[in-house]
């Protein structure tokens, strides 16, 4: 996967920001990132429960629509009223689970990805960072 002109200079951003940072300021960052990827592996969660629960009942109605057609019951005032309502279901359900799925592929996943990296960036920053004061208090003791 290749990677966007955009998230490269981003990350050289990030990179070249890192001796500006300050102690205080690096770990405020690192608290708000991990509070966002908290947010937003929530958000994908709950979109994502959405999803399973949206096909698993497209699945139910198709099944029950081909219990309703093998039954002759169907034909009856109270059949069609049962009919009809699985079809309003049916479609409700299959509308819901599309458009869910869309979203979260889309849109949670993505954003997540994305999030992560960044979580990961910061924290290889402030490796590097620590590895810098080591570095230079073991050249003060030699």
């Amino acid at each position: 996967m290749t990677e966007s002109p955009r998230e490269t200079a981003g990350r050289e951003r990030l990179l070249a920001a890192d001796t500006t940072l300050t102690d205080d300021e690096l770990a405020t960052a690192s608290a708000r990132l991990a509070g966002s990827v908290q947010d937003l592996e929530a958000a994908a969660s709950r979109s994502r429960r959405l999803v399973i629960r949206a096909w698993s009942a497209t699945a139910l109605c198709y099944f029950c629509g081909f219990v309703l057609t093998s039954m002759s019951a169907l034909n009856s005032p109270p059949g069609k009223l049962v009919a009809g309502i699985w079809v309003a279901v049916s479609w409700a359900a299959m509308i819901t689970a599309v458009v869910s799925s869309v979203r979260y592929w889309c849109i949670h996943r993505p954003a997540l990805e994305r999030i992560r990296t960044d979580l990961q960036i910061a924290m290889f920053q402030e490796l590097q960072r620590q590895l810098q004061v080591l570095a230079a208090r073991l050249n003060k003791t030699t």
